[in-house]
C-alpha cells in the first residue's frame, strides 16, 4: 500500500500528488495515515464514482473490470475503482495542505466536483485549467507543473514563523 512505499523508501512522510485513480489513492492514505503527508495534490479527482457527474467514468470502470480482454492488473484496478466507497464522509477531517486541480473540460471528474470537494476540505486550494480535459497534466505539464511547484514551495501559514 502507499503507506508501505513511503516507509520502504526511508521516510516517515512525503508531498503527495495523485492523478486520476491516484488521486483516489492519495486521499484514502491522508485520511488513514495523515502523518504519512505533508501537502497533497489532487489532480482529476473525484470523492466517488457513484455520483452524478462520474456516471461516464463509472460505465467506463464498470465496463473494464468485466472485459477478459483487459490484462489483469487493469481490471484488477477497475475492480478496486468498484469497491472504493468513496470519501466524502471524512474530507472534513483532512488538516492538510490540499490543492484540487481540474480542467474544466474534464468528462470523467468533472470540475463540479473537486469544486464540491474544496468546499469540504478546510483552507484547501482549488486550480481550475480551462478548456483541459481529464488528466490534463498530460497537456499542460509545465503549466502543471509550476503551479504545483508554487504550492509545494508556499508556507501558508507565515505568522507561525
Amino acid at each position: 500500500d502507499a503507506a508501505g512505499l513511503i516507509t520502504a523508501l526511508g521516510y516517515e512522510n512525503m508531498h503527495i500528488y495523485g492523478v486520476s485513480m491516484g488521486s483516489s489513492v492519495s486521499q484514502q492514505l491522508v485520511i488513514d495515515h495523515p502523518e504519512r503527508a505533508r501537502k497533497v495534490v489532487l489532480d482529476s479527482v473525484t470523492y466517488s464514482i457513484r455520483v452524478p457527474e462520474t456516471k461516464l467514468l463509472f460505465t467506463i470502470i464498470n465496463q473494464t473490470a468485466s472485459d477478459p480482454t483487459q490484462p489483469a492488473g487493469v481490471q484488477n484496478e477497475a475492480q478496486a475503482n468498484l469497491v472504493w466507497n468513496g470519501s466524502w464522509d471524512h474530507l472534513s477531517g483532512i488538516d492538510k495542505d490540499v490543492m484540487l486541480v481540474v480542467g474544466t473540460d474534464d468528462v470523467l471528474t468533472p470540475d463540479a466536483v473537486a469544486v464540491r470537494m474544496a468546499g469540504q476540505i478546510n483552507g484547501s486550494w482549488l486550480v481550475r485549467f480551462k478548456g483541459l480535459p481529464h488528466v490534463g497534466s498530460h497537456y499542460a505539464p509545465v503549466e502543471y507543473g509550476k503551479n504545483a511547484l508554487d504550492f509545494l514551495g508556499m508556507d501558508q501559514s507565515p505568522l507561525n514563523q
